[in-house]
C-alpha cells in the first residue's frame, strides 16, 4: 500500500471502514500505522465499555474479519477502466447474513465499468443476490467422465425450476449436492 498515494489511500480506508461498521460488531475505525521498523499495521478500533475504544492490530482479527477487509481492499481498489477481477470463495470464515449480500459488492463495483467479475464460491446464497441471472450462473457438476460445467439457464432439469421462480441457491445446492451424507456422521461415532 506504500506506493499508493496518500489521499487515495486515505479515501479507500474511509470507504472500507464504512462497510465495516455496518458489517463487524463494535467496530469502530481502521488505520494504518508503520512501527519503529518500518512495517506497516492495520489498527481498529473498537467500541466497549471504556472510555476510549479499544485497539486491536492485524494479529487480533478474526479470520472473518481479516477476509473482509482484503475483499473490501481488492473491490475498493479495482481498476475503473476494466479488466477481470477474480474472487475465489469469498464466503470463507463470513458471517451468513454477510455472505448473503456479497454478491451486491461486485455487482456494486462493476456498474460504470468495462470490469467482469468472475466468483467462485461453495455458499449457494450468493446466487440469490437481485444481480445474479441464470446465465450468470456456471454450475460445475462431478460425472464419471470428470467435471462438467453448464450454465444455469441451459441444464434442463433446472429449467421448470427456473420458471417456478424457485430460488437460484435452492436450484443450484440440489444440482450440486453430495447424495448420502451418512458416511459422514459414521466417521464421528465410536
Amino acid at each position: 500500500m506504500n506506493a499508493t498515494p496518500s489521499r487515495t489511500r486515505n479515501a479507500w480506508f474511509r470507504r472500507i471502514t464504512t462497510a465495516l461498521v455496518s458489517a463487524v460488531p463494535g467496530f469502530e475505525s481502521l488505520e494504518l500505522e508503520v512501527d519503529s521498523t518500518g512495517r506497516p499495521h492495520l489498527i481498529a478500533g473498537y467500541r466497549n465499555w471504556r472510555r476510549n475504544p479499544s485497539e486491536q492490530d492485524e494479529t487480533d482479527f478474526s479470520d472473518g474479519t481479516l477476509r473482509l477487509i482484503g475483499l473490501l481492499r481488492t473491490i475498493v481498489s479495482a481498476p475503473a477502466n476494466g479488466g477481470i477481477l477474480l474472487l475465489k470463495e469469498p464466503e470463507l470464515s463470513l458471517d451468513t447474513a454477510i455472505v448473503r449480500r456479497l454478491a451486491s459488492l461486485p455487482a456494486a463495483a462493476q456498474r460504470g465499468t468495462s470490469m467482469q467479475v468472475v466468483l467462485s464460491t461453495h455458499a449457494p446464497e450468493l446466487l440469490d443476490d437481485e444481480g445474479v441471472g441464470e446465465d450468470g450462473v456456471l454450475v460445475l457438476r462431478v460425472t464419471d467422465d470428470g467435471t462438467t460445467a453448464s450454465l444455469l439457464s441451459q441444464i434442463e432439469d433446472a429449467g421448470p425450476e427456473i420458471e417456478a421462480e424457485i430460488p437460484f441457491s435452492e436450484i443450484a445446492s440440489a444440482l450440486i449436492s453430495p447424495g448420502d451424507l451418512a458416511g459422514l456422521v459414521k466417521a464421528a461415532r465410536r
